[in-house]
């Protein structure tokens, strides 16, 4: 994990709320939504609907680390933004990343990186991200697989995820490695490797948590397509690498 704290000002994460807005209202499939129907949980491939986060992704904040830890030219594999609603918000389970992306994408190793904006401060009160320091070194860990309802990738997007790791998986982990809550104000951008097991509180606070994770991949870890597909909003069909913008990221909105 590399934690770099208010990496984005008030004002670059005042923006990129913004153009948040209209993606929230519209009626489309890249929008999830908790159990109860009525609060959203997630917007994904917001990068390919909006400039504003097109650019984002091409920020050298972003891009230049990514590559390092990577080694290699990437490209954007996955984008999202996980809302945390006032109240509302569900938990995530103990999970890693990478086991969704080797099995239902066919990805082939776990060369990609998780680049984690914080858009709200992240505290100990508005269901905070959960970490097992070092755990990536166990590798791919076994786990369980849940039954899948209806279409079969919204069950990795919800709070029944297809595969979760068990309790005697998770207390061996952290009596090994500990476990960790990073917190920090927003702007903050967190990063971490895909197989670093990880959950997410409930957030029974008044006070909303918003994460903008792009998922960055290497250029040499394509993955092999399945027969079934997930859609374009999970996997980005386009692989070419991404190269740093030179505009500023506030621009005049147009989303």
């Amino acid at each position: 994990m590399l934690l770099l704290p208010e990496l984005f000002s008030n004002e670059e994460v005042a923006y990129l709320k913004e153009a948040m807005t209209p993606l929230k209202k519209a009626d489309s499939p890249e929008l999830v939504w908790e159990k109860n129907t009525q609060t959203l949980r997630a917007l994904h491939g917001c990068h390919l609907r909006s400039p504003v986060f097109r650019r984002l992704v091409r920020q050298k904040r972003l891009l230049e680390p990514s590559r390092q830890m990577l080694n290699d030219e990437g490209y954007v594999y996955q984008f999202k933004i996980n809302l945390k609603q006032p109240f509302n918000g569900e938990l995530w389970p103990w999970h890693q990343d990478f086991i969704f992306w080797h099995k239902k994408d066919g990805m082939p190793l776990p060369n990609a990186l998780n680049a984690v904006l914080f858009l709200d401060d992240c505290t100990e009160f508005n269901g905070s991200m959960w970490f097992i320091p070092n755990s990536h070194h166990e590798g791919l860990l076994e786990p369980m697989v849940k039954k899948e309802t209806g279409e079969g990738w919204k069950n990795d997007v919800g709070v029944d995820l297809t595969y979760q790791l068990d309790e005697p998986t998770i207390a061996r982990l952290v009596e090994k490695w500990g476990i960790a809550a990073p917190k920090g104000k927003s702007g903050t951008v967190l990063f971490f490797h895909p197989n670093l097991v990880h959950a997410s509180l409930p957030n029974i606070s008044p006070l909303g948590r918003s994460l903008l994770i792009v998922t960055y991949n290497s250029a040499q870890n394509i993955p092999v397509p399945k027969e079934q597909q997930r859609p374009w909003f999970l996997v980005n069909p386009d692989t070419t690498p991404e190269v740093c913008t030179e505009e500023p990221l506030l621009l005049t909105l147009a989303v």
